[in-house]
C-alpha cells in the first residue's frame, strides 16, 4: 500500500507540534497520531483503508477525543488540527525541539519499557 500520509500533512501536522507517521504491522498499515514531543507515550491509532479513509484504532490519550472514522487525508487535516487544539500546552513547537531528540527520547521510552516488561522492541 503507497504511504497513506502525504508530506503536506506530515509538515502541517509538525507546524502544529504534532507527529503524524504510517507504519506497518501484521499486513495492516496503521497511522500514529501524536504529541511532537511525546514524554507521556499518548497517541491516536487508525486504520489506513484503501479507499483513502481511516478507522479508528487505539488511543491512549487522556481526555482527548477521536473520531471513529475519517473520511480523507482532508478530514485527517481538520482532525490533527483539533488534536493540537485540544493538548494546547503539552506540545513543543517544531520550531523549539529537534526531532533526533524527541525521536531519541522516545526511542529510549519504549527500551525502558520493554526491559521491564520482557519484550523485544
Amino acid at each position: 500500500m503507497k504511504d497513506p500520509i502525504s508530506k503536506t500533512t506530515v509538515k502541517f501536522a509538525k507546524a502544529r507540534g504534532i507527529a503524524v507517521y504510517s507504519f506497518e504491522i501484521e499486513a495492516q498499515t496503521l497511522v500514529s497520531i501524536a504529541p511532537y514531543n511525546n514524554e507521556d507515550g499518548g497517541e491516536v491509532n487508525y486504520s489506513a483503508n484503501l479507499d483513502g479513509s481511516f478507522t479508528f484504532v487505539s488511543n491512549t490519550w487522556l481526555g482527548v477525543g477521536a473520531p471513529d472514522n475519517i473520511l480523507d487525508e482532508k478530514h485527517l487535516l481538520s482532525v490533527i488540527d483539533f488534536i493540537a487544539g485540544q493538548i494546547g500546552d503539552r506540545v513543543v513547537r517544531l520550531d523549539q525541539v529537534d526531532p533526533r531528540v524527541a525521536l531519541a527520547v522516545r526511542l529510549q521510552k519504549m527500551i525502558d519499557q520493554s526491559n521491564n516488561t520482557g519484550d523485544t522492541v
